[in-house]
């Protein structure tokens, strides 16, 4: 196989590709060092004599460069001739250059390399952009404003030509048009969250959830009780925890002693209907058990386990105290309530709700330890001594 040589003609045409020696020895160090030897070619300083940048100083070649580079991504990203740079003086990547604003008529000066991140900084510009960009944004969150309504409420119930967006929590102006009335009492976000601003839709929609509320308590009481046991023709349905009236057919009276969430846990309310209670006269239990939630709950009984597992089937008794005298045990448990060493109704003030969630308090040893010394020290006052 013939060997490569290299020829003048054939490093000059690789010399015409680079920009200086440098380049050339780099990337082409085969031609260069044929270009050199003197037992060879020896012809590099006639090459680069006659080469198309020989006299030109790097700054020269630097500025001629940088002229190019501004100019092709300004005429790709603006349009021709939108920004000019006949005063650009190139002195570095990260200096100051003149650029010229053709729709402003006015320079401005900002770094090379800012302008060629997008990072304009034409004041009127920077100006014009914020204020389209802002314009779309507003248009934007109002058709999504729109879209939910539509999906959420239905097809043009509430309409959004009056609404003027100024921030997710700022108030708007909508349209009801089953009522024919506009309202501004609600934001874009509480709008999402459905918290609708149009004050008769919201008593509409707060009868709607009563009604069904009381169903749902008839239901439980014809599945439970049996058919019309427990009336509701007088309920007035406002929270799960605010109490209603209840007619008892058997002992035909009413009653408003129980609310909503307790008479879907099985706490009845009518006095004369219930089959158990604690009864002073006979012989009881102070206990205390531990919850798995997290939970100390303590209460009185004539059968503390039953009472435990009806509960709570996962709860581990920690502590008793019999008593023949159920009074005694009744005023353990009212020392309790009424001392401020801890709290007394943990679960209640957490807003969970269980049987018996009035009577906790957290499941630490120190909790624990102050339930057993205050029992202890009412019985003790009462004349029980404790074993």
């Amino acid at each position: 196989m013939a060997r490569f040589r290299w020829t003048k003609e054939k490093v000059q045409e690789i010399a015409n590709l680079c920009k200086t020696r440098e380049e050339m020895k780099k990337k082409y160090s085969g031609a260069y060092q044929a270009a050199i030897k003197k037992d060879r070619l020896n012809c590099i300083e006639e090459i680069f004599a006659n080469h198309k940048n020989q006299g030109k100083t790097k700054i020269e070649w630097n500025q001629k460069k940088a002229i190019l580079e501004l100019t092709a991504y300004s005429n790709k990203k603006y349009g021709k001739n939108f920004y000019t740079f006949e005063k650009v003086i190139y002195k570095g990547y990260h200096k100051n250059i003149e650029i010229f604003c053709t729709k402003h008529k006015k320079y401005f000066k900002m770094r090379f390399h800012s302008f060629l991140k997008n990072q304009v900084s034409c004041s009127q510009c920077e100006t014009e952009k914020r204020r389209k960009s802002g314009f779309k944004n507003k248009i934007k969150a109002i058709k999504d404003l729109e879209k939910f309504s539509d999906k959420e409420y239905g097809k043009g119930v509430y309409t959004f030509e009056k609404a003027i967006y100024k921030g997710v929590y700022k108030p708007i102006e909508i349209y009801c048009t089953i009522h024919k009335k506009y309202f501004n009492t609600t934001t874009p976000h509480n709008f999402k969250k459905k918290s609708i601003g149009c004050t008769q839709c919201i008593s509409v929609k707060q009868n709607k959830d009563a009604i069904e509320a009381i169903k749902d308590l008839e239901n439980y009481s014809i599945k439970k009780h049996g058919i019309n046991a427990f009336t509701f023709e007088k309920a007035i349905y406002k929270n799960a925890l605010t109490p209603i009236i209840i007619y008892c057919t058997k002992h035909k009276k009413y009653f408003n002693t129980t609310n909503p969430h307790n008479f879907l846990q099985g706490v009845v309310g009518c006095p004369n209907c219930l089959e158990t209670g604690f009864k002073p006269n006979k012989p009881a239990y102070f206990y205390i058990y531990g919850r798995p939630d997290g939970y100390l709950k303590y209460g009185i009984g004539e059968n503390a386990k039953t009472r435990m597992k009806t509960d709570c089937k996962e709860a581990e008794m920690l502590y008793m105290i019999h008593c023949e005298d159920g009074k005694v045990i009744q005023n353990i448990e009212n020392s309790i309530k009424k001392s401020k060493r801890l709290i007394t109704n943990q679960a209640k003030k957490d807003g969970k709700f269980f049987a018996g969630y009035t009577e906790t308090t957290v499941k630490t040893n120190k909790a624990f330890n102050i339930l057993v010394d205050i029992a202890e020290n009412s019985a003790i006052k009462q004349g029980y001594e404790v074993s």
